[in-house]
């Protein structure tokens, strides 16, 4: 996944939501297998322990993932604003 990135285009900001959950799940991936591959390489998990481990999250959407990315990113520096 090298120089992948995530951009989501929209008239209204809120319009963008509902794609910002499959374009943060991206990122996130892209940035694990990065800090993986830095840190010499991984082994596969065992494909129960991941069926498990997957149930956790399936039927458990966050519909406020945008609100909350922007709070987080305001909290940690508010001047955008300004």
């Amino acid at each position: 996944m090298v120089e992948r990135g995530v951009v989501a285009v929209s008239t209204l900001i809120i319009d963008a939501d509902g794609h910002v959950e499959e374009d943060l799940a991206q990122l996130w991936r892209c940035r694990q297998a990065y800090r993986v591959a830095a840190a010499g390489g991984g082994v596969p998990m065992d494909p129960d322990v991941a069926w498990r481990y997957g149930e956790l999250f399936r039927g458990n959407d966050f519909s406020g993932m945008f609100e909350a990315m922007a709070r987080q990113e305001l909290r940690r520096d508010p001047e955008i604003l300004r």
